[in-house]
């Protein structure tokens, strides 16, 4: 999405590359030419000239809130995927623990159990 957004701020500011172009060179044929039909001509492009130019500013701007909107919205995903791995990462440690506690105390059981069964059948075969 970012590199969309890039290329289209890249194209808005070509657009108005293009447009100061057309507007120096309406100028300068404004100048060559006397004629009046020629100026109303190009008065009338420059100022097409001029919207677009002012549109395209609009819209790179527009662009550009966007971009930033996009960044914030990242960073908090990121600090939000952050927490949840940390999460996971303590989840796992108390389950290990609870699981090795567990396992311990059934050993010691198990453990005392066969040696009080053992110590039954030692004394029943004397």
């Amino acid at each position: 999405m970012e590199q969309l957004i890039s290329t289209s701020i890249i194209v808005g500011f070509g657009w108005i590359a293009f447009a100061v172009v057309m507007v120096l060179w309406l100028r300068h044929i404004m100048a060559n030419s006397g004629t009046k039909t020629s100026m109303q001509v190009a008065q009338k492009e420059n100022e097409r000239l001029e919207q677009e130019r002012n549109r395209l500013y609009l819209e790179k701007e527009s662009l550009q809130r966007e971009l930033m909107a996009a960044k914030e919205q990242l960073a908090a995903v990121t600090t939000q995927k952050a927490a949840y791995e940390n999460a996971r990462e303590q989840l796992e440690q108390t389950f290990q623990a609870l699981a090795s506690k567990a396992l311990h105390g059934q050993a010691e059981t198990f453990l005392k159990l066969a040696s009080e069964r053992l110590d039954k059948k030692t004394t029943e075969a004397k």
